[in-house]
């Protein structure tokens, strides 16, 4: 079975704009915060607290800290004091279950002093990360030297670990070297920084965009089973939400909406049972009196997962079980009526005017082929089973028409143009 690790954007306090758009497609961001050297102040203070309240207003946590910049191999203390005194405001504001540090470029023996002057000092439930560094002789700036760090973390708590930079690799071939920093970190890999490398120069560009073979890292981490985070951290030029949205897609291997729909099952973590093709049949059937000859027309999926509450809700994800010749029900099948659920977005329930879409699309082409316009109620403004499966009837026989077209989605109100060129909407 395939893992993946739950992607999360890399933010600054300068991306308050982007909350709430990043609150649709994922459950927690990583805070970019710039080491300064100085030990925190009111100031720092008073912006944490505002920023820790727009992203929970968003919908989010606050799942780690990166303090980018941070030397703990300084000799003299300075940045062990500095260290301590932010994690523990940081704990305080925000409670973060992780903190990225920096090993810097100085000696291992002082390095590891100063992480045990940290942990002395610092709440046991904060797990620390070192990030491996490119440039001048960082400590931690290949496979190898990652793998003796490792071993001298024996004598440590397991809350310390690694995080691994996917543009921090100074070793070529840049992928094969990538993946033995991955197997160098071993059961100390508990954090990923993930960003492409264009090959010279350009570090932190978004996933696909770079030399980096994603597959490859993709299979490799999934054998090893991690299932941590994994913050997208992009620097390039342009529009960084954008390119983060982008980034997860093209890691997941899925579309915007995809992402979005995943980002409601993360969140029910731990309320979620599996349920099967029969099960989502009966209750479509027993709640909305669906007759059997309108279930043989719709393709549910062979499994879906529900989540338990007040309202039973089915989240239908995307399945191979899927058949290109019938309307696929994509969305969530909702027993609570004033919500907006599957079986009201398929059937139209919601539209006063009582007209539906169905539309053929062509994914190879990025178009769609035809749009079909039905009426389902009657004249008193009923729902009308006779008129949804005449539809669906003419919808599947004018498919046969376009034998390029191979997806069928029922829709209401009118459908959505999606651009050819946004390969997110896709």
């Amino acid at each position: 079975m395939k893992t993946f690790p739950i992607l999360i954007p890399s933010v600054s306090k300068d991306d308050k704009a982007c909350m709430k758009t990043f609150g649709r497609y994922f459950n927690a961001v990583e805070l970019d915060l710039p080491y300064s050297g100085v030990k925190p102040d009111l100031h720092l203070r008073r912006e944490l607290v505002a920023f820790h309240s727009l992203v929970k207003d968003s919908g989010m946590g606050i799942y780690s800290v990166h303090l980018r910049g941070l030397d703990l191999s300084n000799h003299d203390k300075k940045d062990a004091s500095s260290s301590v005194a932010l994690c523990n405001q940081l704990g305080t504001i925000i409670s973060p279950k992780l903190v990225v540090v920096h090993p810097g470029r100085g000696h291992i023996n002082d390095l590891l002093s100063n992480l045990e002057f940290l942990l002395e000092r610092t709440d046991p439930g904060i797990q620390i990360a070192f990030e491996n560094l490119s440039g001048s002789r960082p400590i931690l700036r290949s496979s190898e030297t990652l793998r003796e760090f490792v071993e001298l973390l024996d004598e440590f708590p397991e809350r310390v670990g690694v995080c691994i930079d996917t543009s921090h690799i100074n070793e070529d071939p840049y992928t094969e070297s990538l993946i033995a920093h991955i197997d160098a970190a071993s059961s100390r890999l508990i954090h990923l920084h993930l960003s492409d490398w264009a090959g010279t120069g350009k570090k932190h560009l978004p996933i696909g965009s770079g030399v980096i073979d994603w597959r490859q890292v993709k299979e490799h981490l999934s054998a090893t089973g991690y299932q941590g985070k994994a913050a997208i951290e992009i620097r390039s030029e342009g529009n960084r939400k954008d390119d983060m949205i982008r980034s997860a897609c093209r890691y997941y291997g899925c579309s915007a909406n995809d992402l979005n729909h995943r980002n409601e099952i993360t969140r029910m973590a731990g309320t979620l049972k599996t349920v099967e093709r029969d099960e989502i049949i009966a209750t479509a059937t027993e709640m909305y009196a669906m007759p059997a000859s309108m279930a043989k027309l719709i393709a549910f999926p062979s499994s879906a997962h529900v989540e338990e509450g007040e309202h039973y809700k089915y989240f239908v994800v995307p399945s191979k079980s899927f058949s290109p010749n019938h309307p696929d029900p994509y969305l969530s099948l909702s027993g609570d009526n004033t919500n907006l659920g599957w079986a009201e977005f398929l059937f139209g329930f919601h539209e006063v005017s009582g007209k539906i879409h169905i539309v053929l699309i062509d994914k190879k082409q990025r178009i769609a082929v035809e749009a079909l316009m039905f009426n389902i109620y009657d004249k008193k403004q009923e729902y009308n089973w006779t008129r949804m499966e005449d539809a669906i009837k003419a919808s599947l026989e004018a498919l046969k028409r376009y034998p390029q077209a191979d997806h069928t989605e029922c829709t209401f109100g009118q459908p959505e143009v999606i651009e050819k060129s946004d390969p997110q909407a896709w």
